[in-house]
């Protein structure tokens, strides 16, 4: 009976942790994009941590040498995040499209996002860990390229 208990009280609070990350995420100012981590690239931490801090060119730059190499598939997801991100704030909507629809295609993937110290990893779904995990990153991207330009969230979406 102990151990069904202990169990019952675990997966109410995995469930409550994931509950708070969704809220928190869903929460923010719907104007601040959520910019990924990696822990296998260099380059695409560079770039984001750029992009935050409005350094456009630069964030593009490193996207773009990020690309050259030989990516895992949530970094390709990084990567056309950060170039269609970074293209919209230009206002070069149609250099951002390709890398916005691609963008879109790959967050539909089998990934959740993971908060480590204020950090946002992207995770397979059958990871399991003690950090906060949210379900949604299909929207976090849909999101983040509204903060941008809304008429090229609203046609992906339609897509």
């Amino acid at each position: 009976m102990k151990l069904i208990l202990n169990t019952i009280w675990t997966v109410v609070f995995l469930v409550m942790m994931n509950n708070a990350m969704a809220l928190e995420i869903h929460e923010t100012d719907n104007h601040d994009v959520l910019w990924f981590s990696t822990t296998t690239n260099a380059l695409l931490n560079r770039s984001s941590t750029a992009l935050a801090t409005q350094h456009i060119s630069r964030g593009l730059r490193l996207a773009h040498q990020a690309m050259q190499q030989e990516l895992v598939l949530s970094d390709q997801l990084i990567a056309n995040h950060n170039l269609c991100v970074g293209y919209l704030s230009t206002g070069e909507a149609e250099t951002a499209k390709s890398y916005c629809a691609l963008t879109k295609e790959l967050a539909l993937q089998a990934f959740n996002i993971r908060k480590v110290r204020g950090a946002y990893f992207l995770t397979e779904k059958v990871t399991l860990s003690d950090s906060q995990i949210s379900a949604s990153l299909f929207h976090v991207v849909l999101n983040n390229i509204e903060c941008q330009d809304s008429h090229i969230q609203l046609s992906l979406a339609i897509k």
